[in-house]
């Protein structure tokens, strides 16, 4: 665990993805330096570097003394941390560089991945950087003006970027439209619908009957009317959940009929009369825990000339002796 700094230099940089290259250059000798490397005050020294000329925006004359390391990061991003001032080291406006080594046709390029150059020689002094090639060989110069000065290094991999450079922001923006197809086909598979028809009791259509879709707390989910043959359907129906129909009207007198059907046409439901107008294509599960018939002796099958019945007797069964 790094060691707990007094001061802190909020200034934070994000390097942005430029496409600075170049392969007129020559680092003779680098130092390896991995990430999450415990720092130590006063770990790294700066010294005459024999090439300090990297293509960049953040310098306007060549760097003449400094540091180069080399690092093999694991993923895409990477927070640079140089701490100076007090214990931590002597160097000040130092220069913060960082690089991948690509081979563009049998040549090899440096391509900036991200630069600052600092103003200060207290605090800690950060560079993000995002658009990192994961298990390819980076270089990083720490770069001044003066040798024998002396700074902590720590690079990490575990952070959040303070903001997201384009590529990262376009490969967020695609996962979400990703998973918004998913959910979408997702629901689209598992929707259902509802189909019924309402009569008179010489079988004669009802037209303009309101049928209501209510969720298990009785809330409106939506509402259909039969048409002149009095049919009716509701769209979108989720089958996985409990789904009551409500008439909004006196049906005592009627003959209803409905029938859930899923994607592909096919009968998936047949509702359970709750009366009061109601309809339920899911069962709640605790009210028939409730519920229990008595006995055999309380079931009377009423059998007449042309047709049958039958009745029965249900109560809570906490009453039951």
């Amino acid at each position: 665990m790094r060691t707990k700094l007094y001061f802190v230099l909020g200034l934070i940089i994000l390097a942005s993805a430029s496409a600075v290259a170049q392969n007129d250059f020559v680092i003779a000798r680098s130092k390896t330096i991995d990430t999450e490397y415990t720092p130590k005050p006063k770990d790294f020294k700066t010294k005459s570097i024999s090439w300090g000329e990297p293509d960049t925006e953040c310098l306007s004359e060549p760097v003449t003394h400094g540091t180069w390391f080399r690092f093999y990061p694991n993923s895409r991003k990477v927070k640079v941390t140089l701490s100076a001032g007090l214990n931590w080291g002597t160097i000040s406006d130092p220069l913060i560089y960082i690089a991948y080594l690509d081979t563009v046709d049998g040549m090899e390029t440096l391509v900036q991945l991200g630069c600052r150059k600092v103003q200060g020689s207290v605090g800690d002094f950060n560079l993000e950087v995002t658009n990192l090639r994961p298990r390819r060989k980076h270089y990083m110069l720490i770069g001044a003006d003066s040798p024998k000065l002396t700074f902590a290094l720590y690079l990490t991999e575990k952070f959040i970027p303070t903001v997201q450079d384009e590529e990262t922001n376009q490969a967020a923006e695609d996962n979400i439209q990703e998973e918004a197809f998913e959910k979408v086909t997702t629901e689209k598979q598992r929707a259902a619908m509802i189909i019924g028809r309402v009569r008179r009791i010489d079988a004669k259509p009802v037209s303009g009957f309101e049928v209501s879709l209510l969720n298990d707390d009785l809330e409106l989910v939506s509402s259909a009317n039969t048409d002149e043959f009095g049919i009716f359907k509701i769209y979108d129906v989720n089958p996985e959940k409990i789904n009551l129909v409500r008439m909004e009207g006196d049906d005592s007198k009627l003959l209803v009929d409905m029938f859930l059907y899923n994607s592909e046409a096919r009968i998936i439901g047949k509702p359970i009369y709750l009366g009061h107008r109601l309809h339920s294509f899911t069962a709640r599960k605790e009210f028939f825990e409730q519920l229990a018939i008595l006995t055999m002796k309380d079931v009377v099958v009423d059998v007449q000339r042309g047709q049958s019945s039958m009745a029965g007797k249900v109560v809570d069964k906490e009453t039951i002796s």
